[in-house]
């Protein structure tokens, strides 16, 4: 098994983790979000080549302004940009997961 990240080469179709809206969004907006660098997608391939689970990390921004007046005295902040990122959890097929007894 080994991990790669999402490429037109890599067939979706066959894959499902059981969830509709989490298979929905590999098939129609993995790739496309990686186009435009909202996300990355990396999946897990068996030795056929065939994916077996798949995670995303995507980053975003968020500007923190300072407080109220009176919060603002006690917790003064800056007005500085700050990263965050997010990672989905792992997602198995439904037959891999279900042979692992992983929920």
């Amino acid at each position: 098994m080994r991990v790669e990240r999402l490429a037109d080469r890599h067939q979706l179709g066959s894959f499902t983790c059981g969830a509709k809206a989490l298979d929905d969004w590999l098939r129609g907006h993995a790739l496309e979000s990686q186009r435009r660098n909202l996300s990355r997608t990396f999946v897990s391939l068996d030795d056929g080549d065939r994916i077996v689970g798949y995670f995303a990390l995507t980053m975003g921004g968020a500007r923190r302004e300072p407080l109220p007046p009176l919060a603002g005295e006690a917790y003064p902040l800056s007005r500085s940009a700050r990263c965050c990122s997010t990672v989905s959890p792992l997602r198995m097929t439904t037959k891999l997961r279900d042979s692992a007894g992983a929920c």
